[in-house]
């Protein structure tokens, strides 16, 4: 990672725990769940605190990897998971060859302007994105607002919108960072899918700790309200 900053016990755990936490309103049913860059493992180890959930996840560094012992109190210990997957290789890659379909995939990798990982904010990676989601599969693709311009922004947003027919906006951490929700499915979470998820974290304490710590409140709706911005509606307009 050129010895970049990519993870931290911080100030990216609104970031890091939300990623698995706001897109699960959007498939409160998912159970096959694809990550693109390990970081901390807390993207990773959040989702496998759903019921009966299976995660596979994608990390280039083996080192990263390694790390992931220094976070053991953040991360909830992916790697103790007999439902957990770790693959050291190129996220890309591993989306375009395989054969398998995924419920969700949480794309988290590092900064667009390093080196190779600006593939993973193309037309090429979003279609095979697409092709590997099943039915109301969602795609949730992380990606910063800081040393970008609001031109170099919208420019990956109407890439994601030329592949998949819904879009919105998740904002996380501030401002700093946003969460780009895509799928064939339209993302307008219904009551249903709301009670839903707040039964499963009402039923977790691990997903309700995290919640209370990160946004104040285990509220699923209201961090929805709070942090679903812009959805395909208001992006048209």
């Amino acid at each position: 990672v050129n010895g970049k900053i990519d993870a931290s016990n911080m100030y990216d755990m609104q970031t890091q725990a939300g990623s698995a936490y706001v897109p699960r309103v959007f498939h409160p049913h998912a159970k096959d769940v694809l990550v693109i860059g390990f970081g901390s493992g807390t993207t990773p180890g959040a989702s496998l605190l759903f019921p009966d959930t299976k995660v596979t996840c994608l990390e280039i560094e083996p080192a990263v990897y390694e790390a992931s012992e220094f976070f053991g109190e953040v991360n909830h210990r992916p790697h103790e998971s007999d439902r957990f997957e770790m693959v050291i290789g190129d996220g890309r890659t591993f989306v375009q060859g395989t054969d398998r379909k995924f419920d969700m995939i949480i794309s988290e990798p590092s900064n667009p302007w390093m080196a190779g990982v600006s593939a993973l904010f193309t037309v090429e990676y979003f279609k095979a994105a697409r092709a590997h989601l099943n039915e109301r599969g969602v795609l949730a693709q992380w990606m910063q607002t800081y040393h970008f311009t609001l031109d170099e922004y919208s420019l990956v947003v109407r890439t994601l919108r030329s592949v998949f027919p819904h879009v919105g906006v998740v904002i996380l951490s501030g401002g700093a960072d946003t969460i780009l929700l895509a799928s064939d499915h339209p993302l307008i979470p219904t009551a249903e899918d709301v009670g839903i998820v707040q039964a499963q974290i009402n039923e977790t304490p691990a997903i309700k700790k995290d919640l209370e710590k990160y946004f104040n409140t285990s509220d699923i709706g209201k961090i929805l309200l709070s942090t679903y911005m812009l959805s395909s509606l208001e992006l048209n307009q």
